[in-house]
């Protein structure tokens, strides 16, 4: 379910404890284009598709938040614009 900024908030701060978490700790793998997320994560990942070829590779917060940021700018979506957005110069 789609989920408004302050549940975004609320649910990145829950994932946050619970990863932290001494007696139980978990690890979350989390797909979202919300800086919301991707501002308590711990490690970012970008995917580029190159001629129906995906690559995964590490991203910066900065980075990532960018490309968020120009993807609302630029009125496309929470995911049109994942197909070419942070691959641009993306480390080899």
């Amino acid at each position: 379910a789609a989920l408004d900024p302050q549940y975004r908030t609320t649910v990145a701060s829950m994932l946050r404890r619970q990863a932290n978490d001494t007696r139980n700790p978990a690890q979350f793998i989390v797909t979202t284009f919300h800086p919301q997320i991707v501002g308590e994560a711990d490690q970012l990942y970008g995917v580029a598709h190159t001629n129906r070829v995906s690559r995964v590779y590490a991203i910066g917060r900065e980075d990532a938040l960018d490309f968020l940021q120009a993807a609302e700018e630029a009125g496309a979506g929470a995911g049109a614009g994942a197909a070419g957005g942070p691959n641009q110069g993306a480390p080899e």
